[in-house]
């Protein structure tokens, strides 16, 4: 198995885990894989992006999925963190 279908099924199951969090709460919710998310004009990637509202708040739920055989480095959360942030 090559490195990229390796990253792809790590996605399936993390977009996978959330969607049968929706079989238990279905107020709105919904979970999408490989989001393009554009702010003032800047557009990111996100793997899997889980959105649902209670109490009429919108919750969004990010989740940037790293199958790496070593931990992922500060840079790239910092990076994650700064996106998310902005």
């Amino acid at each position: 198995m090559n490195k990229s279908s390796k990253g792809q099924e790590f996605e399936d199951y993390f977009a996978f885990i959330y969607e049968q969090l929706l079989l238990l709460d279905r107020d709105n919710a919904k979970v999408k894989k490989n989001v393009v998310l554009e702010k003032g004009g800047t557009e990111h990637q996100i793997d899997v992006y889980y959105e649902f509202t209670k109490v009429n708040i919108t919750h969004r739920v990010a989740i940037e999925c790293k199958n790496w055989e070593k931990p992922v480095d500060q840079k790239e959360i910092a990076s994650f963190e700064s996106y998310i942030n902005h």
